[in-house]
């Protein structure tokens, strides 16, 4: 929820990295959509989808890039791992939307861009309530690692 969302009060954001990779099609060789490249949001939204469960930070950056498409999808399966994620795939029970970086190269499954698909953004998020020693100098090497003064 740190893009465009609420945060807690008492919250401490710092945006590691905007727009660092875009999100990929993930889809069974045997899936219709398998020989097609590039595909648009609209190509997808009749699918059946395996996604992250609704809520949770993996899932929103794509739910939101379908209401703002003014897309319905289906997300029939939901599961908290990429692997069993890969695994309903590779079933051809669904595609998935994920980072390209996250996904193996794997024969079993085909990886396709999405021109007008989400795309992901890292932020770093913390207490700032009297943090703890260690975190304040993870956050001060995470700032020196983006060049933020400070």
């Amino acid at each position: 929820m740190l893009n465009g969302g609420e945060v807690k009060l008492g919250t401490r954001v710092l945006q590691l990295i905007e727009d660092c990779e875009r999100l990929v099609v993930v889809v069974s060789p045997l899936h219709q959509l398998a020989r097609h490249n590039p595909l648009t949001l609209a190509d997808l939204a009749d699918e059946t989808f395996i996604d992250f469960p609704a809520g949770t930070p993996g899932r929103l950056q794509s739910d939101r890039a379908f209401d703002t498409a003014g897309l319905l999808r289906r997300v029939t399966f939901e599961a908290m791992s990429v692997e069993f994620m890969l695994a309903l795939v590779e079933r051809n029970l669904g595609l998935c939307l994920l980072p390209a970086g996250t996904v193996p190269h794997d024969p079993r499954v085909r990886v396709i861009p999405v021109t007008d698909g989400p795309v992901r953004t890292e932020f770093l998020a913390w207490n700032g309530f009297n943090p703890s020693p260690p975190a304040r100098a993870f956050v001060e090497q995470a700032k020196k690692s983006i060049n933020v003064p400070g």
